[in-house]
């Protein structure tokens, strides 16, 4: 979380029925500190889980859920958010993004039709008259423990890919699913590549 973590505002920065939770964490110098409200713990409707309908018979539905857990970190001129998200099937997601004010510079054009616009928008979005948003990049880095019930369990990366389909028929293609176990750094690598990710060696 760092130190940058601000207190979350209930009914704004999440919902009213929310749990805010203080933390303790080290500060720059090792003492503990608290932040107030640094943690907010909520359940949302997510969708439907189940819907079918048959000719005659009652409708059979039930909801979605989620347990967000959810905390901010200003840094600069962002705000982000981070939601962990865990859902009834066992699935852990994440949603990570940034608010706060835009990243800019000023330039001499105020519209795309000026003589500098094409040079002044070369590394960002002419956004009003004299500024330009820059162009630039975000990355997250986590770090997971995933011990879970103990350490007698594996992490499966699963990649679709398409194959032609060599047993004839209207179809031309076929989908295919490659596993690769993440049991290792072996593991963790192939399965980065296979998703066209790369890893710090």
């Amino acid at each position: 979380m760092g130190t940058l973590t601000p207190p979350i505002a209930r009914g704004k920065d999440a919902p009213s029925n929310a749990v805010l939770l203080n933390e303790t964490i080290a500060d720059y110098t090792g003492v503990p500190m608290e932040i107030p409200r640094a943690i907010a713990v909520f359940e949302r409707y997510a969708g439907p889980e189940y819907k079918h309908q048959e000719m005659g018979q009652p409708n059979v539905s039930t909801e979605r859920r989620e347990l967000v857990v959810r905390w901010i970190s200003t840094v600069g001129n962002y705000d982000y958010i981070f939601d962990w998200i865990f859902h009834e099937n066992g699935t852990i997601g994440i949603d990570a993004g940034a608010t706060g004010i835009e990243a800019v510079k000023g330039v001499k054009a105020k519209t795309m039709h000026d003589e500098t616009a094409k040079d002044d928008t070369r590394y960002g979005t002419l956004i009003d008259h004299n500024i330009v948003g820059t162009t630039h990049q975000h990355i997250y880095n986590f770090r997971l423990d995933l011990d879970v019930d103990g350490e007698n369990n594996s992490l499966v990366a699963m990649d679709p890919v398409v194959k032609p389909n060599t047993a004839g028929g209207p179809r031309t293609s076929t989908m295919q699913v490659n596993q690769y176990n993440i049991g290792n750094r072996v593991g963790s690598l192939t399965a980065a590549a296979c998703h066209g990710l790369q890893l710090p060696l």
